[in-house]
This record gives structure tokens, sequence and C-alpha cells, in this order.
């Protein structure tokens, strides 16, 4: 039987365990939906319909469960407030940016999926409403731009490069760039999935990334969208 330092049994370790020793932040899921729609390309989004973000654009997304994975989670939130299923979900990252909820700390993994053209959705949940929209990335010499066309008017978010010294170089990670159109940070998980997406476009990969009845010229159409060929 194998025992601690003090001499405790895993058992015996677990029974004088504290969960509430640690601070324990929430975690949420966002989902990033891709759509090929008339030789553009589109995202998911959906209109807030309550606190935090009333009435901004933001990515369908929600709390985890106790009881469910991250994927999991993600494919239910994403019928909730979309209605759209089945999506072949796909990691992107985690987004943990201290502020960026004000109602607490709160840290989110955000997936990203293609689904075929003609997909319908069905605002539901915490979203008032729901669309595809034409969206677009834009390279800067700090970072990226993007732009999503709502009937409302462009929503624009820009993610910058950071950089910090390590032992082997320099690091750069993307991190939000001033005001955003979206809501949190919704516009730097935009942007990090299309890049994602992009970078997909240009491997075997891509395969993968889409819709089990895309054909050869499906893919070929697809690459020529996101390398800005339409």
């Amino acid at each position: 039987m194998i025992r601690d330092r003090e001499g405790r049994t895993l058992e015996e370790f677990l029974a004088a365990y504290d969960p509430k020793k640690y601070d324990q932040p929430s975690i949420t899921v966002d989902m990033v939906v891709f759509m090929p729609r008339n030789e553009r390309l589109t995202v998911l989004i959906i209109k807030r319909g309550n606190h935090p973000f009333l009435g901004e654009w933001a990515l369908p997304g929600g709390f985890m469960n106790m009881d469910e994975t991250l994927e999991e989670a993600a494919a239910r939130e994403l019928v909730e407030e979309t209605g759209v299923t089945d999506a072949a979900l796909h990691p992107l990252g985690w987004f943990d940016s201290v502020h960026r909820d004000p109602r607490g700390r709160i840290v989110t993994g955000a997936f990203w999926a293609v689904v075929p053209e003609g997909c319908r959705v069905a605002p539901g949940d915490d979203a008032a409403a729901a669309m595809f929209v034409p969206v677009g990335l834009v390279e800067l010499t700090a970072g990226y731009r993007v732009v999503a066309h709502t009937k409302e008017g462009p929503v624009k978010a820009s993610a910058v490069w950071q950089e910090r010294p390590v032992h082997n170089g320099i690091h750069r990670r993307l991190v939000q760039g001033g005001k955003s159109g979206f809501g949190a940070d919704h516009g730097l998980i935009l942007i990090q999935a299309m890049l994602a997406l992009r970078e997909a476009s240009y491997g075997v990969g891509v395969m993968e990334a889409l819709p089990d009845d895309y054909t050869s010229e499906d893919v070929k159409r697809m690459r020529e969208i996101l390398r800005g060929r339409p």
C-alpha cells in the first residue's frame, strides 16, 4: 500500500482534502463555425440576449457542466444557441485573460468547425439572433484585423503580436488589440480560428476539417476562398 510523506493512503488523503483550498475558475466553451456561401467564407455569430455583453455580437458558447467534456459542452451549446447539429469540432485553444469576463474568473476552451453550405440556424437560449455573415481577415504590420459584415454594419476586431524573450529566442502570441466590436475576447478567438482554418487549408489534413461529404472540388474551392481567390 502506497503512502505519502505524511503516512497517508490515497483514501486518507482524499478524506482530508479540501476542494475549496484553491480558487476554482469557471470554464466555458466558445465555437467558431465557418460555412462557404456564394463563393465567400461566412461565420456563425449570435447577438447576445442577456448580460453581460447584452446586444453585442459574439460567438455561440456557454458554461461547461460538471458531467461533460469540453467537446460535449461545445456540441450542446451549439445546438442550444443556434440549432446547428453534428458539426465536427476541432480544438482551437484556451483563452484565459484575467479580465475577459465581468462575471468573474472565467476561462474558455474554443473550438472551430466547417459546415456545409446551406446549414440552417435557429437562435435559442441566450442568443437573441443567430446568423452566418461574411467574414474577412486582413494581415497588418503588427497583427491582424477581422471584419464580419452584418446587416447592421461591419463588426471589427484586431489582434496584435505580443513578444517576450525566452531562452532560445523570442516567443510571440496574439492578444486582443484595442476596442473590439465583439463581446469579450471573441474577436481574438475568431482571428485565431481563421488562422487555424487557413493553415489547415494548405495541408493534406484539410479533409479532416471539412464535412465528410465534401468532394475534391469542394476542398479546392474552400482553399481558394481562404486564400482570397473566390
